[in-house]
C-alpha cells in the first residue's frame, strides 16, 4: 500500500511540476480556445468595434481623413488594417484575431509577474487559474476593443518596471519604457503611468539620490527620444502634425476640462439635491451627499469587475495585514494603486459615471494579490487537514465558490446575444438592393448590411410608441426595428404606423426582436 501510495504521490507530483514548468504556454492555449468559445456565444460585433473595423477599412483604402473622421486614435485601427493585409482575413476576423492574442498575452504577462514578485510553484498554478476564469476578461473576450491591447501591454510594462527595480539595467528600462508607449497608443491613459509610475523610485531608501535620478532618466529614455521627435515633426510639418495627433494632447485638454466640469458640476448637482432631496433645514448636506456619490459609484464597479468573491478574499490579506511580494515590488504595486484611484476619480467627478473596463486596470494590480492569498489559505488547509476540521471543509467551500465564480463569464446560452441581430443586418445585405434606403435604430444592423465606412448617427436606441409616430415612413424604403423584450411597444401601433406586416423577423432566445418592414409591401396581395 505504501509503495502504490508512493507512486501516486509521484505521478501527481509529476504532473504538477509538467504544468507548473509549461503554464504559461497551457495558459495561452487556453485563453485563446475561451476567446473564440466567447465569440462563438455572442458573433456579434460590438458598437465601439464598428467605428474601429470603419477606420481600419479607410486606412486599407488609403483614405486617412475619412478614417481621422471616424476615429481619431488610429492605433488601433491601423493594426486591425495590418492583420487583414497580412493575413487575408477579414477586418472583423482580424480584431477577433488581435483580441485573442491580446488576452494570451495578458494571461502570460500576469503569471510571469506573480512569479516575479515571489509567486512559487503552487502560487503560479493558482495564477494561471484566477487570470483565465477571470468573469470580466470573458465577458470582454467576444468584443472588438483596444482596451485589450492597452491592458496586455500596461501590465507588461509593469512587470518589466519591476524588475528594473529589482535588478536595474537598460535592458529592463527600455522594455518598460517601449511596452508602456505601445500602451499608450491604444489608451491615451497610458501617458500617466508612462509620467508618473517611476516616482515610485522615491520612496526606495537603499538608492542614493543620484542613484535614483540615474534609474528615473533609464526608464524615461525613449521618452525623451520620442518627444525630440514629435517636435521636430512638428516643426518640420506643423499642419499634419496637428491634423493627425490625434488624441496625444488629450491628458493636457482633459485636466483644464476636469476643473472647469468639476466645479461647474459640482454646483448643478449640490442644486439638484437641495431642491429634490433636501429641505431648508437639512440642505447644508448637500455637498456631503455629493462627494459620496462617486465613492459608491467606484466601489460598485470595483465590486463588480472583481465580484464579492475575491472582494472578501482580497479583504481578507487587509484583515491579515499580510505583504505577499518582494520588497520593491510592494512598493510599485501600491503606487499603481494609487495612480489608478486618481484617474478613476477623474473620470468620475465631472459625470458621475463609469463604464467597467475603465475599472479594470486597477483590478488586474490588486488580482495580482489573489494567488498569493489562496496559496497561503491552501497551505493552512494542508496543516489543518489533521487539526481543524472546521478550517477544512471552509476551505472545501471556498473551492466550490470559486468554480462557480469562475465559470460566470464562460457559462452561456448561444442565441441570447446579439446574433440575431447580426442575421438581419446580413439579410439585408443579401436581399435588398445597396442603393434602397434603410432606417434602422441599430447601428449593428447597417454594419452587417455594408454601411461602417461612415459614423453612425444613432448607435442603439429603444424605440418608444411616441417615438414609432416620429419615424419618417415616406423617406425610406426599408425599416429594421431593434426591439427588446421588455420594451415592446403595442403591437397594433406598429401596425398603424407601416400599415402592414413585417416581411423578416429575427429573434433571440430572451426574445428580443429586429422586425424588418418595407414600405408599400402588402402581406395579402404577396400571398396572392
Amino acid at each position: 500500500m505504501k509503495f502504490i501510495q508512493s507512486e501516486r504521490n509521484s505521478v501527481v507530483n509529476r504532473i504538477i511540476n509538467f504544468c507548473a514548468s509549461d503554464v504559461r504556454i497551457v495558459a495561452m492555449l487556453l485563453s485563446f480556445t475561451f476567446s473564440y468559445w466567447m465569440l462563438y456565444i455572442d458573433p456579434a460585433i460590438n458598437l465601439d468595434g464598428i467605428l474601429y473595423i470603419g477606420a481600419a477599412d479607410n486606412l486599407l483604402r488609403g483614405d486617412i481623413q475619412g478614417a481621422y473622421s471616424l476615429y481619431s486614435w488610429l492605433f488601433y485601427p491601423w493594426l486591425i488594417a495590418s492583420v487583414s493585409k497580412l493575413t487575408g482575413l477579414g477586418l472583423e476576423s482580424s480584431a477577433h484575431l488581435l483580441t485573442a492574442f491580446f488576452s494570451a498575452l495578458l494571461t502570460y504577462t500576469f503569471i510571469t509577474l506573480v512569479r516575479d514578485l515571489g509567486g512559487g510553484r503552487t502560487t503560479i498554478l493558482i495564477a494561471a487559474f484566477v487570470i483565465i476564469f477571470q468573469p470580466e476578461l470573458n465577458e470582454t473576450r467576444s468584443s472588438v476593443l483596444r482596451d485589450h491591447g492597452f491592458w496586455a501591454f500596461y501590465l507588461l510594462a509593469i512587470l518589466y518596471f519591476v524588475r528594473f527595480c529589482i535588478h536595474p539595467c537598460w535592458r529592463y528600462a527600455l522594455a518598460w519604457n517601449l511596452m508602456i508607449i505601445i500602451a499608450t497608443l491604444f489608451r491615451i491613459e497610458g501617458v500617466v503611468f508612462l509620467i508618473l509610475v517611476p516616482f515610485v523610485f522615491l520612496v526606495y531608501r537603499d538608492w542614493y539620490f543620484l542613484i535614483k535620478i540615474k534609474r528615473f532618466f533609464q526608464v524615461h529614455s525613449l521618452n525623451i527620444v520620442s518627444v525630440i521627435f514629435l517636435f521636430v515633426i512638428a516643426l518640420c510639418k506643423k499642419e499634419q502634425f496637428y491634423i493627425y495627433s490625434g488624441r496625444l494632447l488629450e491628458p493636457l485638454s482633459r485636466l483644464s476640462m476636469f476643473w472647469e466640469e468639476l466645479t461647474v458640476g459640482i454646483n448643478e448637482k449640490i442644486e439638484i439635491v437641495q431642491t429634490m432631496l433636501l429641505n431648508s433645514l437639512s440642505d447644508e448636506y448637500a455637498f456631503t451627499i455629493v462627494l459620496i456619490i462617486p465613492i459608491i459609484i467606484f466601489f460598485d464597479k470595483i465590486v463588480k469587475t472583481m465580484t464579492p468573491l475575491y472582494i472578501v478574499i482580497f479583504g481578507y490579506s487587509i484583515f491579515k495585514k499580510k505583504n505577499y511580494f518582494v520588497k520593491k515590488g510592494f512598493s510599485v504595486f501600491i503606487w499603481v494603486i494609487i495612480l489608478n484611484i486618481i484617474m478613476l476619480f477623474v473620470f468620475i467627478l465631472p459625470q458621475f459615471f463609469l463604464q467597467s473596463r475603465f475599472v479594470y486596470p486597477l483590478v488586474l494590480i490588486l488580482f495580482l494579490m489573489i494567488p498569493f492569498i489562496l496559496t497561503d489559505l491552501y497551505n493552512k488547509w494542508k496543516v489543518s487537514k489533521t487539526t481543524n476540521s472546521r478550517y477544512r471543509w471552509l476551505f472545501y467551500i471556498l473551492c466550490i465558490l470559486l468554480v462557480i465564480n469562475s465559470l460566470e463569464g464562460l457559462v452561456s446560452l448561444p442565441g441570447c446575444s446579439d446574433s440575431h441581430v447580426k442575421d438581419a443586418g446580413i439579410w439585408l445585405k443579401n436581399n435588398i438592393s445597396p442603393d434602397a434606403r434603410l432606417y434602422t435604430n441599430n447601428a449593428k444592423i447597417k454594419y452587417y448590411r455594408g454601411n461602417f465606412r461612415e459614423r453612425p448617427s444613432g448607435f442603439r436606441q429603444n424605440i418608444t410608441e411616441k417615438q414609432l409616430e416620429t419615424i419618417p415612413v415616406n423617406q425610406y424604403d426599408y425599416f429594421a426595428l431593434w426591439l427588446k423584450s421588455k420594451n415592446y411597444p403595442d403591437p397594433q401601433k406598429i401596425l398603424s404606423v407601416f400599415g402592414t406586416t413585417p416581411i423578416q423577423e429575427f429573434r433571440n432566445r430572451e426574445n428580443d426582436v429586429v422586425l424588418i418592414y418595407k414600405r408599400g409591401f402588402n402581406a395579402n396581395n404577396s400571398m396572392e
